[in-house]
């Protein structure tokens, strides 16, 4: 993980950790496209 790599010493805090992403690189389970969402696009 790069944030650890850089900053070792950094705790980091989660809810969630998602599945991957699919071969578009949309996030899964699935979000939707979140660009689209927060520029309104879609």
């Amino acid at each position: 993980m790069r944030v650890h790599q850089e900053y070792p010493d950094a705790r980091i805090y989660t809810c969630a950790v998602d599945q991957g992403m699919d071969d578009n690189g949309y996030i899964l389970p699935g979000a939707g496209d979140l660009g689209d969402r927060i520029f309104g696009a879609a």
